[in-house]
């Protein structure tokens, strides 16, 4: 009968592995340079299916083995595609990932920031929309590794992976111009959110210098919603508009819908693009033009900062910024 790994404790590695105790001890706790001891309990860690208890694990060192990625939207295609990229990397690395909502509140980022003091988990990949000073403040005095996924106006003395959410409204505004667009509107989320402004913004100085600009034809929303994209877009074409930038994949779908309530066809009468190139855009008839984010490659550079940290790489601050590129589609076309 072979033996649960439930009924395994430390004294039976030791003996399969023909060494004492406190040296399977050294070994599993990293205390050791010795290869052929690594080997030797190793061999007999999987020989006997030990798994060590992670509780006591923790006592001894100090660590949980759990990392966090907090995001602001679980429902968000693009932070699901960051999330599942960075768990992937701490797999990897032997951690376990927790998810958690924020819910896009500064208070909220605050206080989860704040709870880092208890030390529940090892390090900490955090995406907020509202960098606010407060929060920065407390992520700089946080004694846990956090990495922000986000953009930021300073210097700060932690690692940071951004994108440029201005270049991808500027791609997307350049996009339709070439498509004949002259008349376009933008969907826009909050602006006292980071990707809301800097999209406003983005939209504005290349509507501006490609003669498209009109004030009538941006519509700030107080959220990203679907419903309220949808609201936004039967506006945008009562008013004429040849052209749409929805500021995120959800609200350019919105436009898809309103345009097809409407009577009239994506692209023939409203080019459209979003932002994010969810599986959503793949998936929607017309397929959607999208500026992809680098949503995955963000992911994947912010759990490598964050595995660094935890392994006792000690450098200055580091930034990565990745870059949006456009995938064209059916909608704009």
């Amino acid at each position: 009968m072979s033996r649960k790994s439930s009924r395994m404790t430390i004294k039976d590695v030791a003996r399969e592995a023909g060494v004492s105790i406190s040296s399977v001890s050294r070994a599993l706790n990293g205390l050791t340079a010795n290869q052929e001891l690594l080997q030797r309990v190793n061999d007999a860690v999987k020989l006997v299916e030990y798994v060590p208890s992670q509780i006591g694990q923790s006592f001894k060192t100090q660590r949980t083995g759990q990392v966090a990625v907090a995001v602001p939207d679980i429902s968000n295609a693009s932070y699901l595609a960051l999330v599942k990229e960075c768990q992937r990397v701490f797999s990897e690395a032997g951690y376990r990932t927790t998810l958690i909502n924020t819910g896009g509140n500064s208070g909220d980022d605050i206080e989860l920031i704040r709870g880092l003091r208890q030390k529940y988990v090892d390090g900490l990949i955090f995406t907020t929309i509202r960098p606010t000073p407060e929060l920065i403040e407390e992520i700089e005095a946080s004694e846990v590794p956090v990495v922000l996924v986000g953009s930021l106006k300073t210097a700060v003395s932690f690692d940071v992976v951004s994108t440029d959410s201005k270049q991808a409204a500027r791609l997307a505004v350049e996009h339709l111009v070439s498509q004949g667009c002259r008349k376009i509107g933008l969907i826009g989320g909050p602006l006292d959110t980071v990707p809301g402004r800097n999209r406003y913004e983005g939209f504005v100085a290349a509507a501006s210098e490609s003669g498209v600009f009109f004030e009538e034809n941006i519509v700030i929303l107080k959220d990203f919603e679907f419903d309220s994209g949808l609201e936004a877009a039967k506006r945008l074409i009562e008013q004429g508009v040849d052209g749409v930038l929805g500021s995120t994949d959800i609200l350019a779908l919105s436009v898809l819908h309103a345009v097809r309530d409407a009577g009239l066809s994506v692209p023939l009468n409203v080019r459209v693009v979003g932002v994010d190139n969810s599986e959503a855009a793949r998936l929607a008839i017309p397929r959607l033009t999208s500026i992809d984010l680098g949503a995955i490659d963000r992911g994947r550079m912010a759990a490598e900062f964050l595995t660094s940290r935890l392994s006792g790489f000690d450098s200055a601050p580091k930034t990565a910024i990745v870059r949006p590129r456009i995938v064209v589609r059916e909608s704009s076309l």
